[in-house]
């Protein structure tokens, strides 16, 4: 039998990860898009920095899967920058052909005038973008390019205009663009910043300054390699109504000082390093590195518990201080504790440690069940260990304000009314915890206790409780005049109640009380015996909301009430207990949950359950309308007498699902199958296909001998034909 390899279970990273690893490549800094200078980007963006010497393009990273270029194409169009006129070509063909990548244009960086298709990309991106860098030097000869683009600077309502001229051609140049541009700020209402040069005699025929002055402007910067400001340069400018700073990167000369003292303009210096004194960081980002390591600490199976793998845990741990702090952060995120002793250390740790107690969201609890007591012969619910668990839970509580789930392992509704692993919380202990403010899950508790009667009061708390599931309530909870019961549990969709005790039947006089409350929000009821004449007045009410039931016992006396007729949505039924239990036609069921892991007992129940082995023919089935059986202790497809039963409900047109939801496909073959009577069967097939085969070239060679081309087309080697080629794969 050949031995397949385990494989691990899927990784795959969320598509907040995926941007912040992209985004981590294909940033463009502001002081490189700024840059006065235009051999900025006359590098590629990773030259032998950060990849040690080996020059790559980023956006070969959206050549990994399509995942990765759906996040990542949105933030690699965020900066455009266009240096040439065939680039520009290039990028108003693209837009042409997928408009969409357009409006991902945040930043523009135009380094010369394109013509036409300078237009045509200030037509696709003038909606979205806020930060523009514009070279507006131009010659003469360049008429033909400058006019169509500058023409269409009036489409864009930037931010942020960075306006490049070069101090070595002053004499030289056209102010055929400033024109343009002059024309354009008037209806740029979102103008905020301007960078230029503001020098002296640049303002007799284009009118830039003028523009400025009149426009929304409330900070002007001058580059560090420019002449400016002049005095009669910024004379227009300061008119400006909305103009408050100015941003200098050396001294202001006299006049310009008591010139803006006279104004409510303030005057900011920064100083500018020169690109070799900035300092290269190679630090990974933060938010990558949280979530990249929330990925690494996950369990290898995607059932375990804890959720997370303890040795990855323990290795990363020592890996440094930042990685230590997000480790634990994300450990501390939902627990796993198995004693309560281990709470209670986890308590202690949390004084020192606040900043943690912010990232508690859910709690796991793995405690191992009391010992019996020898005189009553059942779990007591005043055990030493039971109230040492609930006031290590009262502590966490009162630390951790963001607790959201509450769950006591193993409470999965396979088991058969496992209270031995209920944490019981006394009257106390429920009011705490009813006091967290966030609190969404409530799993594997008991409420109560049966001389300490939780009261409505207590249960009015639980604004946001949405799961109430394998629960227990000794006893009633007792109404008190401020909290009437029909405003408890406002949000809840989940609610199942299970045995009080081994030895004791839930009270019956809780269903007054379920009937008494609203539910507005409840899809789902789980209930250990269901008595239809004591329960009517409960499904009359909730019924109709309900499109999931699930019991151990069900019962019906009276053969004019039918559950059918007030639960008319519901579309999936779960049974508990396999042992033999009535049930009442339902037609809307679409779904039967059973957890038997034994085949013989679940063909056995299943079978009840549909009244296939009745005495009585005349009864009608009572899931008419079943098109699918949910085992959840089936965990895969590897048992063949499990397969044969799959097929036999196949064929009646019920699917079987096992505990991923997967059902059995005979017609492919499955990756959970590998033993040795399937590996078998398929060889045994394979070879006689290749006796067959084999004979019937031999026929065709014999028949054939007489024209060698028809036997050279029909012949072919054995050996070249493999088994893969027969099977498919």
């Amino acid at each position: 039998m050949r031995t397949r390899p385990n494989r691990r279970a899927s990784r795959s990273w969320s598509p907040e990860t995926v941007a912040l690893v992209l985004r981590h490549h294909f940033r463009v800094s502001d002081d490189r898009f700024n840059a006065m200078d235009l051999d900025a980007f006359a590098k590629r963006q990773r030259d032998a920095g950060l990849t040690q010497g080996t020059v790559w393009n980023p956006w070969q990273l959206l050549l990994v899967c399509k995942a990765w270029r759906a996040v990542g194409e949105p933030i690699l169009y965020e900066t455009v920058v266009v240096r040439s006129l065939a680039q520009a070509h290039t990028l108003m063909d693209a837009f042409r052909a997928n408009p969409t990548l357009g409006g991902y244009v945040r930043r523009l960086r135009m380094e010369g005038a394109y013509g036409v298709a300078g237009s045509q990309i200030i037509h696709f991106v003038a909606a979205t973008v806020s930060d523009l860098w514009l070279n507006v030097i131009g010659v003469s000869s360049d008429m033909v390019l400058i006019k169509p683009q500058g023409t269409a600077l009036s489409w864009l309502n930037p931010r942020t205009v960075t306006i490049f001229n070069r101090r070595d051609d002053l004499h030289e140049i056209s102010y055929t663009m400033r024109k343009f541009l002059a024309k354009a700020i008037p209806h740029w209402s979102h103008l905020r910043h301007v960078t230029y040069s503001f020098e002296e005699g640049l303002d007799k025929v284009h009118g830039l300054y003028d523009a400025v002055g009149k426009s929304t402007v409330e900070s002007i910067e001058v580059p560090l390699d420019s002449w400016g400001p002049f005095r009669t340069s910024l004379d227009k400018v300061l008119l400006a109504p909305n103009l408050r700073k100015l941003i200098c990167h050396k001294a202001l000369s006299e006049d310009i000082v008591s010139i803006l003292a006279t104004t409510a303009v303030t005057v900011e210096h920064r100083l500018q390093l020169a690109s070799s004194d900035v300092p290269f960081s190679r630090q990974f980002p933060a938010e990558m590195l949280d979530m990249v390591l929330g990925f690494a600490v996950l369990a290898t199976e995607p059932r375990a518990q804890p959720w997370f793998d303890r040795e990855t845990a323990r290795q990363l741990l020592t890996v440094s201080s930042q990685v230590k702090d997000f480790t634990l952060a994300h450990i501390c995120r939902r627990p796993c504790f198995r004693s309560a002793t281990e709470l209670a250390k986890f308590n202690t740790m949390l004084v020192s440690r606040p900043d943690l107690a912010q990232r508690l969201v859910a709690v796991d609890l793995a405690f191992a069940p009391p010992a019996p007591n020898p005189r009553h012969g059942y779990y007591s619910p005043h055990s030493p260990n039971d109230v040492a668990g609930a006031i290590a839970l009262n502590f966490l509580a009162t630390r951790a304000p963001n607790l959201r789930v509450v769950k006591t392992l193993p409470s999965l509704s396979t088991s058969l009314d496992n209270l031995e692993g209920l944490l019981p919380l006394p009257q106390w202990a429920v009011d705490i915890v009813a006091r967290l403010q966030d609190l969404e899950v409530l799993d594997g508790v008991t409420l109560g206790t049966e001389q300490e009667v939780v009261t409505s009061v207590t249960l009015a708390r639980m604004t946001k409780l949405r799961r109430l599931v394998n629960t227990s309530w000794p006893r009633p909870p007792l109404l008190q005049d401020v909290a009437p019961m029909s405003g408890v549990f406002s949000e809840l969709r989940e609610l199942e109640i299970r045995y009080s005790s081994l030895n004791n039947l839930q009270s019956s006089d809780i269903w007054p009380v379920l009937t008494e409350m609203d539910l507005p929000m409840l899809t789902y009821f789980g209930y250990h015996t269901i008595e239809l004449h004591k329960s009517m007045a409960f499904f009359k009410k909730h019924g109709a909301k309900l499109n999931r039931l699930a019991f151990r016992i069900y019962s019906n006396t009276e053969e004019e009430l039918s559950l059918a007729s007030w639960c008319s949505n519901v579309t999936q039924v779960e049974v508990w207990d396999p042992t033999i239990t009535d049930m009442d036609v339902l037609p809307s069921v679409l779904r039967l949950t059973l957890n038997v892991p034994e085949l013989a007992k679940f063909k056995k129940t299943l079978s009840y359950t549909l009244k296939e082995d009745l005495a009585e023919p005349g009864k009608p089935c009572p899931l008419p309308n079943l098109r699918e059986v949910l085992n959840q202790r089936l965990p895969d497809w590897k048992n063949v007498e499990w397969q044969n039963f799959s097929d036999e409900l196949r064929e009646k047109g019920t699917l079987l699902l096992n505990r991923d939801e997967h059902a059995w496909r005979p017609r492919l073959r499955h990756p959970d199958v590998d033993d040795d009577e399937t590996e078998t069967t398929r060889r045994t097939t394979f070879s006689d296909y290749r006796r067959a085969r084999t004979a019937a070239l031999h026929y065709i060679d014999a028949a054939n001998d007489y024209h060698d081309d028809v036997v050279d087309d029909y012949s072919e080697d054995e050996d070249d034909f493999s088994e893969n080629d027969y099977f498919g794969y």
